[in-house]
């Protein structure tokens, strides 16, 4: 009888936290992923002037669908970050191009610099999530390196400087 008492809150407990460690937030990528209408692999083709907003039209050609539907192979983008005629980008936006309307670029993580042609290339082979998690990696690499050359570059001028 005892070990009946036992057992039911037991179960009871068990069927419980599973269901609410089911129910855990999802990760930041996951994230934006859902949150993304559109993700693209674009070239830029040119940059119009930047406007009071410090943003720019951006005319871009796309390359490759990363997520999203039909979209057209040349289209402008409103973007407040800076993009280089000739270079590839991982474009994300929360709305879906129409016509009428651009695709924006509106927070830093919605235009990542693609290494390379190369690379842009190899980002049709992947998933959705592979893509965006790669392209991600790599350009973290770059600047955490960048970050620790100027860093080195920083100190050695303090120590010609001195107490100057």
């Amino acid at each position: 009888m005892k070990i009946t008492f036992l057992t039911a809150p037991l179960l009871l407990l068990t069927a419980f936290t599973s269901s609410v460690i089911a129910q855990s937030k999802p990760s930041p990528l996951d994230q934006y992923l859902d949150d993304a209408a559109v993700i693209v692999v674009v070239k830029c083709l040119s940059v119009g002037a930047v406007n009071i907003l410090l943003r720019a039209n951006v005319e871009i050609e796309v390359m490759h669908v990363v997520k999203g539907g039909e979209i057209p192979k040349k289209i402008t983008v409103d973007s407040q970050f800076e993009m280089a005629v000739g270079e590839y980008y991982l474009l994300m936006s929360k709305s879906i191009p129409t016509e009428k309307q651009y695709l924006r670029a509106n927070t830093r993580d919605s235009v990542i610099p693609i290494a390379s042609a190369v690379e842009a290339e190899k980002l049709k082979t992947f998933s959705p999530r592979i893509a965006v998690l790669r392209t991600m990696n790599i350009r973290i690499s770059e600047l955490e390196s960048e970050i620790r050359t100027r860093a080195y570059e920083l100190e050695a001028l303090k120590n010609v400087k001195g107490y100057n």
